[in-house]
């Protein structure tokens, strides 16, 4: 038990040293959006209020004022979502802003709640929203 409990803690111990301490873009040679340059992105963020704020947990794209198409992984069976378009900076409050309540989430009946790539096609997610999306 000695031994399995040293090991874990030595594979945790090199996994942190794996992990780079400062940030580094994702994408190479890539450029920083402008404001407003993709107006269908929107941020939806999962809350348990009044335990848990509401905090951003996947992008989704505008489909419609009523709907938003997202990863299937990004709804919770706890907790509540909200929707929130006109943003360019995730963590500043800004007026071009909208914030709308997730009305309903429709998931795929056949998909298990995981990611595997047999399920790929079946991981997507509409979101309908509770107020129309100003799109501009």
């Amino acid at each position: 038990m000695l031994i399995r409990s040293l090991l874990a803690i030595v594979l945790v111990f090199q996994a942190c040293l794996a992990v780079p301490f400062g940030l580094k873009p994702r994408i190479t040679d890539g450029e920083d959006a402008t404001p407003g340059e993709f107006p269908y992105q929107v941020s939806v963020r999962w809350g348990l209020p009044p335990l848990i704020p509401f905090s951003h947990s996947c992008g989704g794209s505008i489909i419609n004022e009523n709907f938003v198409l997202t990863a299937g992984h990004c709804v919770l069976k706890l907790g509540k979502l909200k929707v929130f378009a006109g943003k360019h900076y995730l963590t500043e409050v800004e007026s071009t802003q909208q914030e709308v309540d997730v009305a309903k989430a429709y998931v795929h009946e056949n998909y298990p709640g995981y990611v595997h790539y047999f399920y790929l096609q079946l991981k997507i997610n509409i979101l309908e929203i509770k107020t129309i999306i100003n799109y501009n």
